[in-house]
């Protein structure tokens, strides 16, 4: 396995692994992250950043004390053909600045 791929893995680790402890502070976060998220790509109609989601999210009271949880629930999402990775790069606010693909709804 070379680095990128060690990173990647590692990457997907972190996620799960905080996506577990998100389920354990609270069981039924998986639950409404993801009928969050599926409600929030229903009402958009062009592209939106993963933080768009997370932070209209918390306003909602659907949080967690770790962010990487919500990968696994893009993740998911994607997976089932609710959303895809959009062409358009957002300055992510909690990146340092660093630029990302967004989401779009699934057509």
């Amino acid at each position: 396995m070379n680095s990128m791929q060690q990173a990647i893995a590692a990457g997907a680790e972190q996620m799960l692994l905080a996506l577990d402890a998100a389920e354990r502070r609270d069981e039924t976060f998986p639950r409404r992250a993801y009928a969050f998220l599926v409600e929030f790509a229903r009402r958009r109609d062009g592209p939106f950043s993963g933080e768009d989601v997370t932070d209209a999210a918390a306003e909602e009271g659907v949080a967690t004390a770790d962010a990487r949880a919500w990968g696994a629930i893009f993740q998911r999402a994607a997976r089932n053909g609710v959303i895809r990775r959009s062409s358009t790069l957002f300055k992510r606010r909690y990146g340092h600045g660093s630029a990302a693909p967004g989401w779009e709804r699934s057509a």
